[in-house]
């Protein structure tokens, strides 16, 4: 079986463990800008970070057989410099034409600053420009609260639905980013977000379809080979082959190929499937922005 860990901080992973990722099956890796912990004082340090995922950590990555898409964006905390995001953003353009970055994330919301919703909306009417879809992350805080006011503000922007893939979805948010219309992302971490269990319930009792599993490993602990289990564990509970494909393949392969094709290796490239998987909502050939 094939998986695409649709949010993995794989540059922050050893070697061993990019190994045994490729051993489980995973073909292909979608890698957002890492939160830093602190705030940036230079806007230089941001254009460094993204050349350093661009270059030298999809090379490593790509060297163990799985494939490296990157989603450039100011995750919302970064909006207490507001000055500084605005120098960012004035050549964010130029990172968005790369042929690895595949969408434009992870952005959103976190405490409902009004400097927060302004970078945020900065980013969707940049997203539209390049036509890239666009990764928002909701806290792990507040969550309900946040959710809506996200979903709000993704409306007032009149973005498409089936170009936002919404992460950190649980049971208190699910049901506004599925009435929304968007990709639901589930994050395997039994900590901070879904046990597997969890997240087995949800798509029980909220359909499979427009669901993309990540592991966010990386970001603070998290497995790397999450979403390898948590596709065994459906197979345990009874899942076909193609409804877990569907999930843990085809959906991010969908949702990440609709800019550009996601850079997956050479030999993945190959093993198409005739069958076109979109998210529920959508209607025509592709999304419009």
């Amino acid at each position: 079986m094939r998986y695409i860990d649709s949010t993995i901080y794989a540059s922050r992973r050893s070697a061993p463990e990019l190994e045994q990722m490729a051993l489980a099956g995973i073909t292909g890796v979608i890698e957002p800008m890492a939160p830093q912990g602190y705030v940036r004082r230079h806007a230089e340090s941001f254009f460094e970070d993204a050349e350093r995922l661009l270059e030298n950590d999809a090379q490593r990555v790509n060297r163990y057989g799985i494939g490296y898409g990157v989603c450039i964006g100011l995750p919302a905390y970064e909006a207490s410099n507001f000055v500084l995001c605005q120098q960012i953003l004035e050549h964010m353009g130029k990172l968005l034409q790369h042929e690895r970055v595949v969408a434009l994330g992870e952005i959103g919301l976190a405490y409902l600053s009004n400097a927060e919703e302004t970078l945020f909306r900065h980013q969707l009417q940049l997203a539209k420009q390049h036509q890239l879809p666009v990764v928002v992350a909701l806290p792990t805080h507040n969550r309900r609260e946040v959710a809506a006011r996200t979903i709000t503000v993704l409306q007032e922007e009149n973005f498409a639905p089936s170009a936002v893939l919404v992460n950190g979805v649980t049971e208190e948010t699910w049901a506004y980013v599925r009435d929304y219309g968007a990709w639901i992302g589930l994050t395997l971490d039994a900590q901070t977000h879904l046990s597997l269990e969890r997240a087995k319930q949800l798509i029980e009792h909220g359909q499979l379809q427009g669901v993309l599993i990540n592991s966010a490993a990386g970001r603070l602990m998290g497995d790397p080979l999450a979403v390898a289990r948590f596709a065994r564990y459906l197979h345990l509970n009874g899942y076909t082959k193609n409804q877990i494909e569907e999930m843990v393949y085809h959906n991010p392969k969908w949702f990440y190929s609709q800019r550009r094709a996601l850079p997956l290796m050479d030999y993945q490239q190959t093993q198409t499937n005739q069958t076109v998987y979109r998210h529920p909502t959508m209607a025509g050939a592709g999304a419009q922005y």
